[in-house]
């Protein structure tokens, strides 16, 4: 649940992420432009605006394209090698993405059934046209861009295989369906222990499959509620404020093009930001609190024309991107030691970020409070405190609300990538389109068990049968999988394996996996995550609210920085604890982390708590087919592309293979299920493709 936390820091705070080194990039950027558009026209005063059609149905193409991972107005690499003698000739490849467009359109309208190529595109013309109509059509279905799912379940006409193939695929060994999505009931209460919550947006994958399955899902609410160690909620100002400051940066050194920079941890980078914040000090420090003074006896109109200069002085962020680009170049041209230049401007750094966030804090509070002034004095008193209090943090202890505000970023970072941020590459930050503010967050009414349900009707699932080893027996043309008591034989293996598995070679393939293979399973590193699930008698916290979070006192050890995920409309808290924090929590026993997870609850909750009346602790750890919660998402593209790369046994008139699937060897957002669902996608695909007999 911190992918929330880290959505409501990073959500529209990043332009820049659109336009990193992939041009497809272009086009979400357009997508995200016209639902800008779109909900300025619904909200204005013209509903009806003659535009807005053509802006849904432009947008609505935008988005198929970008779900399917398909230039709209170009033909991929996948494509052109399909279709060479189309991608020479500029005509026919306009003739071919007009056809392409509207299969993709109509499957995303009618995702719920079985779209035929003669309901997609009017079958009319001669015999070519029709003919390439069929070969797209055949393109995407085997592709898996149309037509996947749960559509095999619906009553359609069969089709009948030239050839036969079985197909074992192994998977999390369990005594149920599943693997680490895991649903139990519990005084008539439907509890998710694995995941327990999909992250979807408008026509993705995952959100055409809930379609599909006609699964009731609860929207989690985007409301999180943030405490300083104080207990005392943030500033909405200050918090919004320091989002921008931390995530504009962050963009910026990403795709900054210094692969020097790119090989930072994430904390390594947050102190290479903290370098260049003094270049907004003495705008912020000798300018706006000179201003304080100078205004802050005069009468009130005068302090209304200060509030609007101060606004206009902070209002200047494109100054600010601007000089932090220079930033970065005068760093590719330094030969300084960063971190002893680090060490000499830390002070400077911090006053600077302080005074930014300070500024804002002051500038909304007295915008919220001016218009219930009855006099000047009222007005004056107020100019009073908010000097004091910018003497307090200029003077005083700085770097409390820069290091707090830090500090729950980092957590929300660790808990949703289960790694400390001092070991996290930030390239690893790739993965995940932060700056997609329409995602959104579901749970299911029953649970995640319902999809899991759903997908394995009418397939034969063997479940607590461990398979020991995957032998290719050469001259039978047959995988042999040998397991304690049990042996079955079959022409494709589909690898669903966890990344831990993987890793400590619980399972053993004859001949060896492939070099390249072994060594990027070996370069992945494994999620460090822990969760207690508290069921109360009934719910005493916001209904309203999803997330709660809470900086650690610095001066009591017991508390510790964790994240309390509240499930929409059960009385059950989930406390998380990620990174170097849940690493220290395996050598607890578990009367020790029940208890620091519920001194946690009491500190957020403090007299509205009332007892848990059950527990669950999850450990994925300990199962020895699944030996960790996910793969620490990794920034190299050639390391996931390999674990995604099949292994083929080929001879003059045969093929076998071993396929791998799972949320490691997806290229975006792994460790979650939507990666899991679209690794699935694309090993279907490749399978098509590969036995065009048998699909």
């Amino acid at each position: 649940m911190a992918e929330l936390l880290l959505s409501t820091f990073c959500a529209d705070k990043l332009k820049f992420d659109f336009f990193s080194e992939d041009p497809s990039n272009h086009q979400k950027f357009l997508q995200r432009e016209y639902e800008d558009i779109i909900l300025d026209i619904r909200s204005s005063d013209s509903p009806n605006d003659p535009y807005a059609k053509t802006i849904n149905d432009e947008m609505f193409l935008l988005k198929v394209a970008n779900t399917s991972e398909l230039p709209l107005a170009s033909m991929s690499n996948i494509e052109k090698k399909q279709f060479p003698n189309i991608a020479q000739d500029p005509g026919s490849v306009a003739h071919y993405l007009s056809i392409r467009n509207k299969i993709l359109a109509e499957w995303y309208k009618y995702s719920k059934d079985d779209n035929a190529k003669n309901i997609c595109v009017s079958m009319e013309g001669n015999e070519d046209y029709i003919s390439l109509i069929k070969d797209i059509y055949l393109f995407l279905f085997r592709n898996c861009f149309i037509n996947y799912g749960v559509l095999s379940t619906l009553d359609r006409e069969i089709f009948v295989p030239k050839e036969r193939k079985k197909v074992a695929i192994i998977g999390e060994a369990r005594e149920k369906i599943g693997g680490r999505i895991e649903t139990i009931e519990k005084d008539d209460l439907k509890i998710d222990v694995g995941a327990f919550l999909l992250t979807t947006e408008w026509k993705d994958h995952l959100n055409i499959l809930l379609d599909q399955c006609s699964i009731d899902v609860q929207l989690i609410p985007d409301k999180v509620l943030l405490l300083d160690h104080k207990k005392d909620l943030f500033k909405e100002v200050a918090f919004n404020v320091a989002c921008k400051i931390f995530m504009e940066d962050l963009d910026l050194l990403i795709y900054s093009g210094d692969s020097t920079i790119c090989e930072l941890t994430l904390y390594e980078a947050f102190e290479l930001m903290k370098e260049r914040k003094d270049v907004m000090a003495d705008v912020l420090r000798e300018g706006i609190l000179s201003e304080f003074d100078e205004l802050f006896n005069k009468l009130g109109q005068a302090c209304i024309d200060g509030y609007c200069n101060l606004h206009n002085i902070l209002s200047d962020y494109e100054r600010r991107k601007s000089t932090f680009f220079r930033f970065i170049e005068d760093q590719r041209n330094s030969k300084n030691n960063l971190t002893n230049t680090q060490k000499i401007r830390e002070v400077e750094a911090r006053n600077a970020v302080i005074s930014d966030l300070l500024a804002h804090v002051s500038l909304k509070k007295f915008n919220l409070i001016c218009e219930d002034l009855r006099d000047t004095r009222e007005l004056i008193e107020l100019m009073n405190e908010l000097l004091d209090s910018a003497s307090y943090y200029q003077n005083g202890a700085p770097h409390y609300i820069y290091d707090q505000l830090q500090e729950l970023f980092f957590s929300s970072i660790e808990q949703a990538f289960g790694c400390s941020v001092k070991e996290l590459q930030l390239s690893s930050m790739k993965q995940f389109s932060w700056s997609n503010k329409r995602q959104k967050f579901f749970s299911l009414n029953n649970g995640l068990s319902d999809i899991i349900e759903k997908l394995s009707e009418n397939i034969n699932v063997s479940v607590n049968k461990p398979v020991q080893t995957v032998a290719y027996n050469e001259s039978e043309k047959k995988f042999i999988l040998n397991g304690l008591n049990f042996q079955e034989e079959c022409d494709i293996v589909v690898s669903t394996l966890p990344i831990g598995v993987l890793k400590t070679n619980t399972v053993k393939f004859k001949p060896d996996l492939p070099s390249p293979k072994k060594e990027a399973i070996k370069k992945c590193k494994l999620a460090v995550k822990r969760e207690l699930i508290f069921q109360f008698d009934e719910i005493f916290w916001d209904k309203k609210v999803s997330v709660f979070a809470k900086v650690a006192n610095p001066f009591n050890s017991s508390e510790e920085m964790v994240i309390v995920y509240a499930v929409p409309l059960k009385p059950i808290l989930i406390v998380l604890w990620g990174g170097k924090n849940a690493s220290k929590t395996f050598n607890w026993s578990e009367e020790k982390f029940i208890e620091r997870s519920t001194y946690m609850l009491k500190s957020i909750f403090e007299k509205s708590y009332t007892p848990y009346t059950s527990v669950i602790n999850k450990n994925w750890n300990s199962e020895p087919y699944i030996q960790c919660y996910h793969v620490i998402p990794i920034g190299d593209e050639n390391i996931v592309k390999e674990l995604a790369e099949p292994i083929r046994f080929e001879s003059q008139n045969s093929l076998n293979a071993i396929y791998f699937a799972g949320e490691h060897t997806n290229l975006q957002e792994q460790g979650t299920l939507s990666a899991a669902f679209c690794s699935g996608l694309r090993v279907a695909s490749e399978i098509a493709n590969d036995y065009p007999n048998i699909s």
